[in-house]
């Protein structure tokens, strides 16, 4: 034992371990506080817990909201390691249910995206270019299903779809091929919008591409470019 020795247990008058760790082969050291430090440990385990039981009291975007922020706390709070291994696992239960709820949303409005495309792929008429607004996130392959479905409801239209995630959006873009023969390079319409933005990702080819912007102050303008660029 590395110490500190007692002559009596009672001295400690609490114990709380706040570290197990390997330091050789089948050698493992434990590390832990006793009086104050230990009461110390044990109310910010129960501070915490008071933080989860408001989390878990949450549904839906509030919760998925307030998950980051109780995440980002954990380290702040100094507690023996039992009693943080018993918390973070009602934190992994909440965070689980957050994704099965995101994953859901995401469903759904990839379902919802997918009706609104196909109903414009109808109403934009032959030959058109169009710019869409259409939020489903920022997703790639819900992207490329809905490029796949306005192509086959209309293979002589182009589209470029700006959609917003949660802190950024994404843009998607697909030519025809008899808009490309006139010049149209989905690439450069994609990277017009990004520019329009104050800059970002993009990426692909004169038929299809992509873009990404980080944030959604400039959607707006990315959307006014985009429509500019095929008037």
């Amino acid at each position: 034992c590395g110490g500190t020795h007692v002559q009596d247990l009672g001295v400690g008058e609490v114990f709380v371990i706040t570290e197990e760790t390997g330091t050789a082969a089948g050698v493992r050291r434990i590390s832990g506080v006793t009086r104050e430090k230990a009461r110390e440990c044990n109310a910010d385990a129960d501070k915490f817990a008071t933080r989860l039981d408001g989390l878990e009291a949450l549904e839906g975007p509030a919760l998925a909201a307030e998950l980051k922020v109780v995440k980002n706390e954990l380290n702040s709070y100094t507690m023996g390691a039992v009693r943080k291994a018993e918390l973070v696992a009602r934190l992994d239960v909440t965070a689980a249910k957050v994704l099965a709820w995101q994953k859901e949303q995401t469903k759904a409005k990839a379902g919802a995206a997918s009706a609104t495309v196909k109903e414009l792929a109808k109403s934009c008429g032959d030959a058109a270019k169009v710019v869409a607004r259409i939020d489903f996130g920022v997703d790639g392959k819900t992207s490329s299903k809905l490029m796949k479905d306005f192509g086959k409801a209309n293979k002589t239209s182009s589209l470029l779809i700006i959609s917003a995630g949660d802190e950024g959006f994404g843009i998607y873009c697909n030519a025809a091929k008899a808009h490309m023969e006139g010049g149209l390079d989905a690439l450069q319409w994609v990277q017009a919008t990004v520019e329009a933005a104050g800059g970002g990702k993009s990426g692909g080819r004169p038929n299809n591409a992509n873009g990404q912007v980080a944030s959604l102050a400039g959607i707006d303008a990315a959307e006014a470019a985009a429509k500019a660029f095929v008037a």
